[in-house]
């Protein structure tokens, strides 16, 4: 990842994490981790955390989302249903200390970049 220090990946999937680590190792992409644990296992913050997954998920990731992400971070939340934007934003963004920077929508999805 240019000018990523570190990046770590979760993934539920045992399978997708062993493919996504063959192809990280095919293309010497070192500085990627994907560890055994989910998202609510990361102890570090990270300037930017980015999650894309159905909203009704997002939602119940949230505390563990906010977690990693350092102050004046940015996070980017995308696999949330165009129809169902105002009420997942108005069930996100209480008591996160994040606000709405910019909404991208394609086809039935969103994608919202948080600060």
């Amino acid at each position: 990842m240019q000018g990523a220090g570190r990046v770590v990946g979760t993934e539920i999937d045992p399978e997708a994490r062993r493919v996504v680590r063959e192809n990280l190792a095919i293309n010497k992409l070192t500085e990627i981790e994907i560890p055994e644990f989910q998202v609510q296992g990361i102890d570090e913050k990270f300037d930017l955390v980015v999650a894309n997954i159905i909203e009704s998920v997002l939602l119940k990731l949230k505390p563990a989302l906010i977690k990693c992400l350092k102050p004046k971070g940015k996070m980017i939340l995308s696999g949330i249903l165009h129809e169902n934007e105002t009420e997942f934003l108005a069930n996100f963004l209480p008591e996160s200390g994040l606000r709405v920077i910019k909404k991208l929508h394609r086809d039935e999805w969103l994608a919202v970049l948080l600060e």
